[in-house]
């Protein structure tokens, strides 16, 4: 039954954003649909690690914000952890909701986008979910010049999922840049190839050298600071495995460029996003180290999926143009990507949630 409601709102919503049409009763019905099926999810593979903290205030593995958040769950009396869940996504979908609906009305196009993948590895990683939807909440408030609170929930981000953590200084420089000062897009290409550039000199030293650059730094460093010699452990580099990562962050950023370039119309926030995209490709060498850094730019699916749903407002509606299918054609073949790599890596983030469900 799940299964065939989450691929039944599928369905409606992709045939929606084909025809570019906004309808809100599709969006409910699709809110509605959502809620059912991920909120509704009772068992997955970090589930029981989530209900075991819970049972014994065991959050020893995880940031303050999420003992906090669920210290407040045990003061007021709440004390099942499926009840939390449900909870937690009402208040992400309230937040998500009323900042959403300033940038756009293209609710569809947000929710299709999302039930794609990213809500599968969100339900699973729910500390990671909350810190998404604060990133994006600032990734907002720094496009409308609000940098001070666009700060403050970047360090809400990272209380959930230290992650969020590697956007403070975006945020920081965001405050004390000069507003007529503005990045050349060759120097922001630039950027991108520096990293990308580091990242690939590591792998390649890595994995046909045998010469394992940040190891040799962090061991010849410990012989002086016997704190970081711990540190050493964590530096044992990747395998190609680490490459896919590395082409899901490049279809992010392709797909951001390739919609703002298109789209007719100047926006505050679709600059912001792709200057953020633009800034996580300081993320590239950190993939070398463990492919888990990848969460640094998933975290801005959210925002991403938002500008999309933004630009296609000033495409024509109710019609299908030729520009129209070009720009949905490339983001769903970067959905398709994403859908390809969790399946490879974690086809369980699929098949928990559609067979483990308490309305099902």
């Amino acid at each position: 039954m799940i299964e065939m409601l989450y691929f039944f709102v599928l369905a409606i919503c992709f045939v929606c954003v084909f025809f570019n049409n906004q309808s809100r009763i599709v969006a409910l019905i699709g809110t509605v649909a959502t809620f059912i099926i991920f909120a509704g999810n009772n068992s997955n593979s970090d589930y029981n690690l989530y209900l075991f903290s819970l049972m014994t205030d065991d959050y020893d593995r995880y940031e303050k914000g999420y003992q906090w958040y669920y210290n407040i769950y045990k003061s007021i009396g709440i004390t099942d952890y499926q009840t939390t869940v449900i909870i937690t996504f009402c208040l992400l979908g309230i937040i998500i909701y009323f900042t959403m609906k300033k940038i756009t009305k293209n609710y569809c196009m947000v929710i299709f986008l999302l039930i794609i993948a990213e809500l599968f590895i969100e339900t699973v990683q729910i500390r990671m979910m909350i810190a998404s939807v604060f990133i994006f909440v600032a990734v907002y408030m720094y496009s409308v010049n609000k940098r001070k609170i666009a700060l403050l929930f970047s360090v809400f981000s990272c209380l959930f999922q230290m992650s969020g953590a590697f956007f403070i200084p975006f945020f920081i420089a965001g405050m004390v840049k000069r507003e007529k000062k503005q990045v050349s897009e060759k120097s922001k290409y630039q950027f991108i190839i520096v990293f990308f550039a580091v990242y690939l000199i590591l792998l390649l030293c890595n994995n046909l050298l045998n010469i394992n650059l940040p190891l040799l730094v962090i061991s010849a460093v410990a012989k002086r600071f016997s704190i970081l010699k711990q540190a050493s452990f964590y530096f044992g580099g990747t395998s190609w495995g680490s490459v896919q990562f590395v082409v899901l962050y490049f279809v992010n950023l392709l797909s951001v460029c390739f919609i703002k370039r298109n789209t007719p119309e100047d926006s505050v926030f679709g600059e912001t996003v792709e200057n953020i995209n633009i800034y996580a490709a300081l993320s590239l060498p950190f993939l070398f180290v463990d492919m888990n850094f990848y969460r640094f730019f998933r975290i801005l699916n959210l925002s991403n999926f938002v500008f999309f749903a933004s630009a296609f407002e000033f495409r024509k509606r109710n019609a299908l143009t030729v520009k129209n299918f070009q720009m949905l054609a490339v983001l769903c073949a970067s959905q398709i990507c994403w859908v390809v790599s969790y399946v490879l890596r974690v086809p369980e983030i699929y098949t928990d949630i559609f067979s483990n469900n308490i309305w099902s």
